[in-house]
């Protein structure tokens, strides 16, 4: 007992220091890389790169259906070249990329195609064939997430005219689309498996992790609220990082419930990490108190704003990094 509470002292008052600097100088390098991703992503459409493809586009008025097949006909077209630095002064639009599908023999076609913040319909030589989200009556407050999708072709899809409409709840990301592929469904399980395992490993190790720290604080008395903060923290990364894994949104699409499931992750991760440095040392307690409070009055804030749909969780985010970095140098600063 002599020994595991002289260890507990050491913890708490010599190795608090360059311990804390070493994690959080990671998690600020971790989020400024975010941030500053965030802040010079120039305003853009992102052009869907399919290989061998020329891509053409041009922008509607959200009022112009699509569901008829009928407006995707219309002339309008622009050729798609990269970047184009258009953001419409109406963010409620759609867009349209139109390209014709290449000219390869693949069994089983599929298109794989993943976005952020959209809903969107596919068609192939006018003809719907893929709907994701309520197209018609798209709720511009709450973002759809950003499943990935396998969408079969017809077996003859060679060289016809492929169109994509999106709806985003961003003018920013308007049409962005991160990935679109085409090859058989086989091949798109196969590469998606192998891009993604091991996210998804380190996920569930996590939530492990988390799970066996809070047994573990259980039983005892000494250290027992830092081993559950500690235990809380792994279990809050574990599932920001299932939710965001492809792996695992592939076969539970279940948009709303994912994003929700990353988005509050994120936003709980600052402050189960200053409640674990809290709980491990004696010293600056008014200022990490200070810092939890303001990320907790965040995100209620955030999620309120969202609940009653006055701004979506995915506009508020800028002001969560700008938060998170500083509080994080001050964090370093401190220690």
């Amino acid at each position: 007992m002599g020994f595991e509470m002289d260890f507990f002292k050491r913890v708490k008052f010599h190795s608090f220091g360059l311990w804390s600097i070493v994690i959080t100088t990671i998690i600020i390098l971790f989020f400024f890389n975010i941030l500053f991703s965030y802040i010079f992503t120039a305003p853009s459409i992102v052009h869907p790169s399919l290989e061998g493809s020329s891509w053409s586009y041009k922008i509607e008025s959200s009022d112009v259906g699509t569901s008829d097949g009928i407006s995707v006909n219309k002339g309008g077209w622009s050729k798609l070249e990269e970047p184009i630095n258009i953001v419409p002064k109406n963010t409620k639009a759609i867009i349209y990329y139109k390209t014709n599908l290449p000219a390869i023999n693949v069994v089983d076609p599929h298109l794989f195609l993943q976005t952020n913040d959209q809903v969107f319909q596919i068609f192939v030589e006018g003809n719907l064939i893929y709907s994701f989200g309520d197209f018609n009556n798209f709720n511009y407050k709450h973002s759809p997430g950003a499943p990935p999708h396998l969408i079969s072709l017809p077996e003859d899809y060679q060289n016809k005219e492929l169109i994509i409409a999106m709806k985003s709840v961003s003018g920013k990301r308007l049409g962005l689309i991160r990935t679109i592929e085409l090859d058989s469904k086989g091949n798109h399980f196969t590469r998606i498996f192998k891009m993604n395992i091991g996210t998804l490993i380190l996920g569930c190790l996590n939530i492990v992790i988390g799970i066996a720290c809070m047994f573990v604080g259980i039983g005892r008395k000494l250290g027992r609220k830092a081993l559950f903060s500690l235990g809380l923290l792994f279990l809050i990364v574990g599932s920001w990082s299932i939710a965001e894994n492809s792996l695992t949104q592939l076969f539970h699409v279940r948009p709303l419930f994912w994003f929700y499931i990353a988005i509050i992750s994120l936003y709980l991760i600052p402050i189960c990490v200053y409640k674990f440095i809290l709980d491990i040392s004696n010293t600056n307690k008014k200022v990490l108190n200070l810092l939890i409070h303001l990320h907790v009055i965040l995100f209620g804030i955030s999620f309120l704003l969202d609940l009653t749909g006055i701004l979506a969780f995915i506009n508020t985010m800028i002001f969560y990094y700008v938060l998170t970095g500083t509080s994080y140098m001050i964090c370093v600063a401190i220690s």
